[in-house]
């Protein structure tokens, strides 16, 4: 059996639908062969992609806040101006298009280019960072702490695999570049064998007195995502 691909749904927003479609401020559609949500913020409207970038969860069931939106299934958060990914597990963005309404219409146009991620100015002194694990929300703090401070490099995130290694890659250099970052790797499964000396060790390195025994009683090795094989 061959896979087949699925019609896009909705009407077709290039022809243009009534604000009375809206159903809670949202309608989706399509352009070409792409699903479209179109999202009521206010006295504006946008388009959007109607897919979450993280595992194509339906943004159409998403909360709307302000001029975001997150998605239902695991609150990943885009900007509905620019599409930009806020908040992890996506790290890409979703695809945005040009709304005009005229004659009682709106009609979705082109789709908008993706711009670039602004950085926020340096602060001045040392920012110390402590990462905890290696794994996807490791990751995840790691790509938006880099995407943060350095404006010129967007990465593919696609094929998924391939950009982990690359952003890897990509994180470990931007991190070792800056000097006025230092950052301090704990490997999760040391947290798990050895709390109190990793507890130690990031209340050195951020060189401020934390609660040490709050720290360890938050480990618990019985969970089963936290146990290890012998």
């Amino acid at each position: 059996m061959t896979d087949e691909v699925s019609a896009p749904s909705g009407p077709d927003l290039t022809k243009g639908v009534a604000r009375i479609d809206f159903a809670d401020g949202r309608l989706v559609g399509h352009v070409g062969g792409d699903d479209v949500l179109l999202v009521e913020a206010g006295s504006e409207i946008f388009a959007v992609g109607a897919h979450c970038t993280h595992y194509h969860g339906p943004l159409a069931d998403g909360l709307v806040v302000g001029t975001s939106v997150r998605c239902p299934w695991h609150h990943a958060c885009f900007d509905l101006r620019s599409g930009e990914s806020l908040r992890a597990p996506a790290l890409s963005p979703i695809d945005c298009w040009k709304v005009e309404q005229r004659d009682c219409k709106i009609f979705v146009k082109e789709k908008l280019p993706q711009p670039k991620v602004k950085s926020a100015p340096p602060k001045d002194g040392v920012n110390r960072i402590v990462i905890v694990g290696g794994g996807a929300a490791g990751f995840a703090a790691a790509e938006m702490l880099r995407r943060r401070g350095n404006a010129d490099s967007i990465a593919d995130h696609s094929p998924i695999e391939e950009a982990f290694q690359r952003h890897l890659v990509e994180v470990n250099k931007w991190l070792t570049s800056k000097e006025n970052v230092k950052l301090l790797r704990v490997h999760y499964h040391r947290v798990l064998r050895e709390p109190k000396v990793v507890a130690e060790e990031i209340a050195a390195f951020l060189q401020m007195p934390l609660d040490m025994e709050a720290m360890v009683q938050q480990v618990d090795g019985s969970l089963y995502r936290n146990r290890m094989k012998k």
